[in-house]
């Protein structure tokens, strides 16, 4: 397994268990709290939701590394669950996008005005930022794993000498 490979094996787990952690201390103060208003709840089960998708991301790239690289056969279920889970990953990285945007210019308005920098904000900016820099590249290198498997499957067979 080359080099790459070996990285987004690694990115992944690391992912895996950072998305994992996340939901658990999600989890734990949702439960906490005693009296969660109809808003709270939305967002947890978006939370929740977001979350569950991300880990079912993780999961089946470590699942196409250790099944099906480097040139093993891709059934259509496999491919279209995948791409169901890729589609859901794409969305969710979208609306992580858009949520660390608001709320990066939210703390950045916040110190304009105040003349105060608050540091719990701008330590989690900068954490979901650095998330959501290794949620592309996991989403680039997925794309280029499922590519790099069918290719590999199709020239494996194209290698064996045809008999007549």
């Amino acid at each position: 397994m080359s080099l790459k490979w070996k990285i987004f094996r690694i990115v992944n787990y690391l992912m895996l268990v950072l998305v994992t952690t996340i939901m658990g201390f999600g989890t734990f103060h949702f439960i906490k709290d005693n009296q969660p208003t109809p808003a709270e709840i939305f967002y947890f089960i978006a939370f929740a939701l977001g979350g569950i998708a991300l880990i079912a991301n993780h999961c089946s790239n470590i699942y196409l590394l250790e099944k099906f690289y480097p040139n093993e056969e891709l059934s259509r279920n496999h491919l279209l669950v995948i791409s169901f889970i890729l589609l859901s990953a794409c969305l969710i990285i979208g609306f992580l996008t858009i949520t660390y945007l608001i709320t990066f210019f939210e703390a950045v308005v916040y110190a304009i005005k105040t003349d105060k920098i608050l540091t719990r904000p701008v330590i989690a900016a900068f954490l979901f930022g650095m998330i959501l820099l290794l949620c592309y590249y996991i989403f680039w290198m997925q794309v280029a794993l499922r590519k790099t498997i069918q290719r590999n499957h199709a020239g494996f067979y194209a290698s064996f000498p045809e008999s007549n």
